[in-house]
């Protein structure tokens, strides 16, 4: 009895190896679940009937997986390859954990033994298999995006690989159109020196073809992250929730069948097909008078023409209260102010003397267009700053330049500290910028250190073009080991440091005026005289009345000489 036993249990071992040599590794797992349920049922029975139902259940399961191997099995696949693995290690663990207390356990064990050994072998050829697979493709690289509906967007570091991007609609509906135009201005990531990896398809190995990027130039992408082929119109301008399957191959989930290259035919359709309605969305975003017109309410002529002239108008009021150092706003700027400030003063002075301003500013401009508020007067004045910057950036060039630091207290009693380029222009002069003024919470050297390579950063200007440093005689800016010149000689040993000759002056003067009786005594007697007529208008003007009639008796005396 035993022997038979034994006999048909390798007899049933023999015929599992042999149905499951021609199938895949899934289909392998499909018949493992349904004979190892199966054995577990006819297990529970007596040994000969145990024997009898397992290999009856061995031979069932695999004509019916041969009779279900067409779309039944895909589909199979498709909704249980998440739960199989599972399943199949419960199976195993259960058999494998039972007690031995019987003959027919220990036959029982055997089988399994066998069968576990089989798969084992299996499974670890697979695994070696997709190892070298991963091995030999390239490798990528793919970086999760977070979602942007709630976060500002750089428009200028928004990722160019199709299977980096965010989808269109998880960006906010304000900034929608601003990251088309973006994508629009780039055109489609095509890289065309990219080594494309190959994939299998049959007994052939495909991958993607470059020529494709000028038959479809205008509309194709590709995935070095995913390998796969995009759309731009389509992840620019499909609606959501509409289209196929087939439709969201070349939009989000990327296509990568290589072999069938007719897809790209088939995607672009007919005149009505989604793609071309994605591509005249693209041709209406991108025409210029319809940009225009959308942005103002599709006005006229007359009407862009009045929107120049107001916006020329208020750039030259800012320009002129820029070059006097004037203030633009009053206290109290509304229509029934007697003083408006300086701004809408000079706004209202320049409309009574010109009759094209009058006729389209102030009180003759929409009510939403007067483009005389705060904002827009800090808006211009930004602009007016980043293009005096840009001139002073271009003036340098690759030339060399120095460096002339000095920081002081301001009213607010904050330490701001006024940063002058000083260098030679293309016509041999010497010349000197004022490049900006920033403020700095600490005025050790490593932090003023710190402010001054952000600002020449920020235009563009390297340390390496440094050729001179001008600082007072300070010990966090003169000093020999860590101040400022010396960290900037750290790492640009050609930036020559010199005293600046302003505070020299000021320091001989004071270190005169200590030792020198008579100019000491000058200096206390003007503080004195200061401090007697300053503060009394009397005494102001007796000094201003003897000054003059002693400037009368010398030019009636000819000692001095009218112009």
């Amino acid at each position: 009895m035993k022997v038979l036993t034994s006999i048909l249990t390798l007899s049933c071992v023999l015929t599992w190896i042999l149905a499951l040599g021609s199938f895949s590794p899934d289909e392998v797992d499909m018949i493992h679940l349904v004979g190892i349920r199966r054995g577990d049922d006819a297990f529970q029975a007596s040994s000969d009937d145990a024997v009898d139902a397992f290999q009856a259940s061995n031979n069932d399961a695999i004509d019916a997986f041969q009779a279900s191997r067409g779309d039944r099995v895909t589909g199979f696949q498709g909704r249980s390859r998440s739960r199989l693995p599972g399943a199949i290690a419960f199976q195993r663990a259960r058999l494998l954990g039972a007690p031995a207390t019987s003959g027919i356990e220990f036959q029982r064990r055997s089988s399994v033994t066998a069968l576990e050994k089989y798969f084992k072998k299996i499974s670890q050829s697979s695994n070696e298999t997709s190892k070298k697979d991963e091995e030999q493709s390239p490798k990528r690289i793919c970086v999760e995006i977070e979602s942007s509906r709630n976060q500002e967007v750089d428009l200028e570091n928004l990722p160019s690989d199709p299977g980096l991007r965010i989808p269109i609609y998880e960006f906010s509906p304000n900034i929608q159109d601003q990251v088309r135009r973006a994508y629009l201005q780039r055109g489609p990531f095509q890289p065309r020196i990219h080594e494309f990896p190959q994939t299998k398809f049959g007994a052939k190995d495909r991958r993607f073809n470059v020529a494709w990027f000028d038959k479809y130039y205008n509309w194709l992408e590709y995935s070095i992250c995913k390998d796969k082929a995009y759309c731009l119109y389509y992840y620019l301008f499909k609606a959501v929730g509409r289209g196929n399957e087939d439709d969201d191959a070349f939009n989000k989930n990327g296509f990568s069948n290589w072999k069938k290259s007719n897809r790209f035919e088939l995607h672009v359709g007919s005149h009505n097909s989604a793609h071309n309605i994605a591509r005249r969305n693209y041709e209406d975003l991108m025409n210029q008078s319809q940009h225009i017109g959308f942005m103002f309410k599709k006005q006229t002529d007359y009407a862009t023409t009045a929107y120049r002239t107001r916006l020329n108008a208020s750039v030259d009021c800012v320009r002129f209260l820029l070059r006097q150092g004037l203030a633009f706003r009053a206290h109290d700027d509304s229509d029934t102010s007697r003083n408006q400030g300086n701004f809408l003063q000079l706004l209202h002075f320049l409309a009574e003397h010109n009759n094209e301003i009058n006729n389209v500013e102030l009180k003759n401009a929409p009510d939403n267009l007067k483009l005389t508020a705060p904002e827009i007067q800090k808006d211009i004045t930004r602009a007016i700053s980043i293009a005096i910057t840009d001139f002073i950036k271009k003036e340098i060039g690759e030339n060399y330049f120095s460096l002339l630091v000095d920081e002081a207290r301001d009213i607010s009693s904050k330490e701001q500290m006024a940063i002058v380029v000083r260098f030679v222009n293309k016509k041999g002069m010497v010349v000197e910028r004022f490049l900006g003024i920033i403020h700095v919470a600490e005025t050790t050297a490593r932090t003023l250190k710190k402010s001054i390579e952000e600002l020449l950063s920020t235009y563009g200007l390297s340390i390496s073009k440094l050729r001179g440093q001008g600082y007072d005689g300070a010990s966090n800016m003169s000093g020999e080991f860590n101040g400022l010149k010396a960290l900037f000689l750290n790492e640009n040993n050609a930036a020559h440091y010199i005293h600046c000759f302003s505070h020299q002056l000021q320091l001989a003067l004071v270190y005169v005026a200590k030792n020198h009786v008579q100019i000491a005594l000058l200096f206390s007697v003007i503080s004195n005289m200061m401090n007697i007529v300053g503060v009394s208008c009397k005494r102001r003007d007796q000094l201003r009345d003897k000054q003059r009639e002693r400037t009368l008796m010398e030019l009636h005396n000819g000692e001095l000489v009218t112009g």
